[in-house]
């Protein structure tokens, strides 16, 4: 709850519990996921021996550990990406007010990598994680892979892996954009392109 309050007009940042009145009204915003996916954590933290004593909703925890330090805006989008999907979130006067997510992450510049250079996962992933984007002006265009074929061996240099990245990125950030501006068309929030 954000606030509660009691008939005679008072406001509680905490349950008023004590307080005697008719009426109490809660200000709340409920954050939820699917049953499914709860039920498969708590799984396997049950199978695990670990405990649960209470559940959270990750981009929540993230948006109250943000507002502890006194250097993070009031209003800010929070974007989270992972392996196969990326999460927004729009954080308003440090609360958490809408999230959205997509399947997009890292793993499709991985997944690129293997059907580009024709490698394995764990090697894709390797390069990934090694090299990266790499945007330093160089005459040298460095070997990242080499693959043996029956015609001989094929190298992969710098400049190809750039260009993959890159052209990931981009995919990555149009649909970050175009979820970033339906959230803000909904809270009716301007300018948030720049």
């Amino acid at each position: 709850p954000d606030v509660f309050k009691i008939d005679s007009g008072e406001k509680f940042a905490q349950a008023p519990i004590g307080k005697v009145r008719s009426a109490i009204e809660a200000t709340v915003k409920v954050h939820t996921l699917p049953k499914r996916i709860d039920d498969e954590y708590s799984d396997i933290l049950r199978k695990a021996n670990i405990l649960i004593d209470r559940k959270v909703v990750s981009t929540f925890a993230a948006s109250e550990l943000l507002r502890s330090y006194k250097e993070t805006p009031k209003n800010y989008f929070l974007i989270d990406v992972g392996a196969q999907s990326t999460t927004v979130s729009l954080i308003g006067e440090g609360q958490l007010f809408a999230t959205r997510s997509f399947s997009h992450g890292g793993d499709n510049i991985t997944d690129k990598l293997v059907s580009s250079f024709n490698i394995s996962e764990a090697e894709a992933e390797k390069i990934k994680i090694f090299y990266g984007l790499d945007k330093r002006k160089m005459r040298f265009d460095y070997p990242v892979c080499q693959i043996e074929t029956e015609e001989g061996t094929i190298s992969h240099n710098v400049n190809e892996l750039n260009e993959i990245i890159e052209g990931e990125l981009e995919e990555f950030y149009n649909t970050l954009s175009v979820v970033i501006d339906q959230i803000a068309l909904m809270y009716q929030i301007e300018n948030v392109s720049n």
